[in-house]
């Protein structure tokens, strides 16, 4: 009998043990996709999802830019939720960013609504990286970057902002609405985005995969021509565990078909 009780308290605790751990370890993926006639070649660091405020401060800023570092990317970009809203983000918490000496790219998420979103953009206008999250472009690379805030009708937005032909469009925004079928429409190659973490939590997965039109990792078009990216995210909500997903680096690369 103590026995049996004892297990049933054990079994919680294991997994609480490894969901914290788990949320501790960077899986680093990797992918590599061509794009015909790209002259260049750009490798892009995609951050989402860091929830800095009450858990996560200074010290995960400066411990995610050490890992950026080592990977060594032409280009960060941050597809929102640098805030998770339970405090205000202070500017220094993202001056480590400044380190990396690549440009870095910003959109917000829901989270940034609670911060209030103002002050979030206050913090980030106060260091290097660059906030384009109000259907703003940025070109570097021969990639044409278009971001888009969390908010917008983003069908509408994109009908309104220019894309270019024949150069990658990378769409960077919050929540994965669109599919990769969908994404020709808007003359868009690579959308990346957060948002779901992965489900964070099981059995969470289930919800999370039914409530998006992409849940993780990368989706693809029938022709391979357009493509859809969900990172699971750097840091977590609520509580500082993982189970049944991970911490992740997504690091894609696109070039050349030759």
């Amino acid at each position: 009998m103590i026995d049996k009780k004892l297990s049933n308290i054990d079994t919680p605790l294991i997994i609480c043990i490894y969901g914290i751990i788990n949320a501790l370890n960077t899986k680093i993926e990797k992918i590599t996709l061509k794009y015909p006639g790209y002259k260049d070649k750009i490798t892009i660091l995609h951050l989402t999802d860091i929830h800095l405020g009450a858990i996560h401060q200074k010290n995960s800023v400066l411990k995610i830019v050490k890992e950026a570092q080592e990977l060594e990317p032409d280009i960060v970009v941050i597809t929102g939720d640098m805030a998770d809203g339970s405090l205000k983000v202070k500017p220094d918490w993202l001056m480590p960013f400044d380190d990396l000496a690549v440009p870095i790219l910003y959109v917000t998420g829901n989270h940034e609504e609670m911060n209030p979103k103002v002050d979030m953009i206050l913090a980030v206008n106060a260091t290097q990286i660059k906030y384009i999250g109000r259907h703003e472009t940025y070109k570097y690379k021969g990639v044409n970057f278009i971001g888009e805030d969390f908010g917008y009708d983003l069908r509408k937005c994109l009908l309104d902002v220019k894309s270019e032909d024949g150069v990658p469009n990378v769409l960077l925004s919050h929540i994965p609405i669109l599919d990769p079928e969908e994404l020709g429409r808007f003359n868009i190659f690579l959308f990346l985005a957060g948002h779901t973490h992965g489900g964070q939590l099981f059995p969470f997965q289930i919800f999370a995969y039914w409530a998006n039109a992409c849940f993780s990792g990368l989706y693809s078009d029938k022709t391979q021509s357009h493509h859809c990216f969900v990172s699971e995210g750097v840091n977590n909500a609520l509580v500082p565990m993982r189970v049944g997903s991970s911490r992740v680096f997504p690091l894609i690369t696109i070039e050349g078909d030759k």
